[in-house]
């Protein structure tokens, strides 16, 4: 059997559960086994699988955890850097996901580079040592907002994300999906789930609803898109 390990320093927590549901998930029907452990202060999952399909569930294990630094680690850098103090709690937190948002492709693809050819992939190790450029272009990025940032600069700013977004996100209730009706929990990473931020994590450019949506996703979706939801 082949074994692909990822580990994280402390107790298991959002970033291995992330891991562990995005693999296990998407290779349920392979002949693939996941084992979480603590050991030594850190945390880590490993995925036993045959090595037939040893490369498939790597690259996708790469793909979670690129996501885990574009999303869990580059929220709370911009957290850090940016307190915001014109903006109320839920706008700052709205700034912080579109931010984490804009470049989330190309973040995603430089990190997956930089796992490239590691045999354990070690998610703060990595963060640390090894994205350091990535780094520079989000503190360029913070250093473009200031103190006094406004929510009508915010709602500027969400409605060009929202100009420039691709493809389409489904709700049904709160729950949010890819087009091929995958479940979206990136927002579990940034601060706890919530519809909103999956949209907009998605780079939706359009939204359909099924159900009933709760009343702070409806006033979203009213104020940011507004021309592009459909009720179903």
């Amino acid at each position: 059997m082949e074994k692909i390990r990822v580990s994280k320093d402390g107790r298991p927590d959002e970033c291995i559960a992330y891991v562990s549901e995005k693999v296990g998930g998407r290779f349920s029907a392979l002949p693939c086994s996941a084992g979480v452990f603590c050991r030594a202060g850190r945390s880590a999952i490993e995925f036993s699988t045959e090595k037939i399909y040893e490369p498939y569930v790597r690259g996708e294990t790469v793909s979670a955890v690129a996501e885990v630094l574009a999303l869990f680690y580059k929220y709370r850098f911009f957290s850090r850097l940016l307190p915001l103090p014109a903006l109320t709690k839920e706008e700052r937190e709205l700034l912080l996901t579109a931010l984490v948002s804009a470049d989330f492709s190309a973040d995603k693809e430089y990190v997956k580079r930089r796992l490239s050819g590691l045999d354990e992939y070690r998610i703060d190790g990595v963060f640390f040592f090894r994205l350091q450029e990535l780094k520079k272009s989000w503190e360029r990025i913070a250093s473009y907002v200031p103190a006094s940032f406004s929510g009508e600069a915010l709602f500027s700013f969400v409605k060009y994300l929202v100009s420039e977004g691709e493809g389409r996100v489904f709700l049904q209730g709160e729950s949010a999906y890819d087009e091929d009706y995958r479940p979206l929990k990136k927002s579990s990473l940034i601060g706890g789930y919530s519809a909103p931020k999956e949209i907009l994590l998605s780079s939706a450019r359009f939204v359909y609803c099924f159900g009933g949506q709760s009343q702070d996703t409806r006033e979203f979706l009213k104020k940011y898109y507004p021309e592009r939801t459909f009720f179903c």
